[in-house]
């Protein structure tokens, strides 16, 4: 964005500290929103919750990508995946799925993708393809 780059740059010269750019940005918005907060007709929403791997796979340099499905990049859906995923967690501790105790990871306490079905099966709406994530993969070379 052009107005942030701009301020970014007053800051860095030091032409202005920060505080003072931030508020210059936001008034300079709130002034003209017509112009600063249009989207253009082409403009691709993107998840929030975006996660990009970039290493090797064989010896061979590539990039992995997922994404929470578009469908549920809205607030309603916010509450279902926070408390979802708690009621899946919680069922598959209280049948004894997961004994181990302790502090880890949760790909380490719950098989990913099954954990993700189960959640999709308690929303109220899934997404159509019954998918909680997308994802992409490439070579890089």
């Amino acid at each position: 964005h052009d107005l942030f780059r701009e301020q970014a740059l007053r800051v860095i010269a030091g032409d202005i500290d920060p505080a003072a750019a931030l508020t210059f940005f936001y008034e300079t918005i709130e002034n003209d929103p017509a112009r600063w907060l249009a989207v253009a007709n082409d403009f691709a929403a993107f998840s929030p919750d975006w996660v990009t791997a970039v290493g090797s796979k064989g010896g061979r340099a590539a990039r992995f990508n997922c994404w929470l499905a578009p469908e549920l990049w809205n607030e309603q859906s916010a509450w279902f995946l926070t408390s979802a995923p708690l009621v899946v967690a919680v069922l598959r501790i209280l049948s004894g799925e997961t004994r181990e105790r302790g502090v880890m990871t949760a790909e380490k306490a719950f098989e990913p993708l099954s954990f993700f079905d189960e959640v999709v099966a308690l929303l109220p709406e899934p997404p159509p393809d019954g998918k909680l994530i997308g994802e992409s993969f490439e070579w890089l070379e």
